[in-house]
């Protein structure tokens, strides 16, 4: 593979070839760049050349990309929006931290409890650009931590040592833990249910990638009554509950407010095992924009 000088490479080259493939000609990237056709053509000739890549086959005027162009177009597309999207973000830094909120949570926030109309309600009452990121608890932690986010919205079972760490928390809503069990499953029959009830099933479980705390959790409840759990499948997400639900893979421990299909299970609230959603932020790095979000949510949130 051939040495090549990226420091040769200028963004306005990127910009001039992404034009051509989306205008389908040279012609048409210099009538909406608003350049000359051959200043197009000689630009594209020479970034093939300090490349070494032919990005195009020019056949009767019309362009066609090569498997190597295809492939430059997919990344560089995405480059220059990053580099676009980064330049707005440093714009809002610069004119004030205190405009800005960056939240990590899982996909509960967007289920059925109020932090979703929180954070609606705050974003259009206050002067606060507000963004939320979706990952697998097992990273929001850490993230908190690498200050990617203000804050992240978790589960209450995933405190642990959370104080030791310099991060805060505040309960935002009172949940508890229930089981599903699969209609084909004769427990769905029962009224109610204890743990001990459950020493024959199979879990569908979450991956430790996804939740490092779900597995000591279950095996306390599952030690609590007598037996050590039997695990179906490890899965990576919320919605991969239902799913292996559906296929009768196994009963599931889960959060009571998690959308489950009432035709797929049935649900099994666990009486006195709370498993609050709570937000959670560094004591050390509360911004402006989060200090107004808790002053929000102290207004808002029953004692």
């Amino acid at each position: 593979m051939q040495h090549i000088d990226l420091r040769n490479i200028k963004i306005n080259q990127l910009q001039i070839f992404l034009e051509a493939v989306n205008c389908g000609s040279f012609s048409g990237a210099a009538e909406a760049l608003h350049v000359t056709q051959p200043m197009v053509s000689k630009t594209i000739q020479a970034l093939e050349k300090e490349l070494g890549i032919i990005l195009f086959i020019r056949s009767k005027g019309k362009l066609k990309l090569t498997p190597a162009g295809k492939d430059c177009y997919n990344k560089w597309s995405n480059l220059l929006k990053y580099l676009e999207a980064s330049v707005e973000s440093a714009h809002a830094l610069q004119e004030g931290a205190a405009t800005r909120l960056h939240l990590g949570t899982g996909s509960m926030a967007l289920e059925n409890g109020p932090f979703f109309s929180f954070l609606r309600d705050f974003k259009e009452k206050q002067a606060v650009s507000l963004y939320v990121e979706c990952h697998p608890m097992s990273q929001l932690i850490a993230e908190l931590q690498n200050d990617t986010y203000d804050a992240i919205f978790i589960s209450k079972h995933l405190l642990d040592n959370i104080e030791s760490r310099g991060l805060k928390w505040k309960k935002i809503q009172e949940t508890y833990l229930a089981v599903f069990i699969p209609w084909e499953n004769p427990l769905s029959d029962r009224d109610e249910i204890t743990f001990a009830d459950l020493k024959k099933e199979a879990f569908i479980a979450f991956s430790v990638e996804t939740d490092p705390l779900y597995l000591d959790l279950l095996n306390h409840l599952a030690g609590e009554a007598g037996f050590i759990p039997k695990i179906a499948c490890y899965i990576p997400n919320e919605e991969s509950f239902e799913v292996n639900l559906m296929l009768n893979n196994g009963v599931a421990l889960i959060d009571s407010m998690v959308k489950i299909d009432e035709d797929v299970a049935k649900r099994f609230p666990l009486k006195g095992l709370r498993n609050d959603h709570i937000l959670v932020w560094k004591e050390s790095n509360a911004s402006p924009a989060l200090q107004k979000f808790l002053n929000y949510l102290e207004k808002k949130l029953p004692e």
